[in-house]
């Protein structure tokens, strides 16, 4: 698994490096650093908004549900943002990560789809089982 994960790694060194040779050679009159770096940015940003808006492509040609598609709309919006620096695509990525930090710090809700209501408001009322419940003490004790 590792293996994998290395080889990518190695594929975008790779790549940056080739970026940066390609940008070198063909304008001598720019600041080399500046362009080497916005041409590996444009690049790499490219490719991840490629790659994620082709992920999400295969994933619903294979009828996946949303929510499996969903993971992949932060680096489609990061990889953007990347090739096009413009406030209306930095907005809806700020947007979208504050909703999966949300998400994730919100206590989830109870698997009935709602919270669990208090005793009181459930069904059959509050009376009734505060009733039975001082019955059952009586008896105890």
């Amino acid at each position: 698994m590792r293996l994998k994960y290395l080889l990518v790694a190695l594929f975008f060194a790779v790549l940056a490096l080739l970026l940066i040779a390609i940008a070198n050679s063909s304008h001598t009159g720019l600041p080399l650093l500046e362009l080497s770096l916005n041409s590996l940015i444009h690049g790499l940003g490219g490719m991840i908004a490629l790659s994620a808006g082709f992920l999400m492509l295969v994933r619903a040609a294979g009828r996946d549900s949303l929510a499996s598609m969903l993971p992949l709309v932060l680096p489609l919006l990061a990889g953007l943002l990347m090739v096009h620096p413009h406030w209306s695509l930095g907005l809806v990525l700020a947007i979208a990560v504050a909703g999966v930090l949300l998400r994730d710090l919100l206590p989830a809700s109870g698997s009935g789809g709602g919270s669990n209501p208090p005793r009181r408001f459930r069904r059959g009322g509050g009376d009734r089982d505060r009733d039975r419940d001082r019955e059952r003490s009586r008896d105890q004790g």
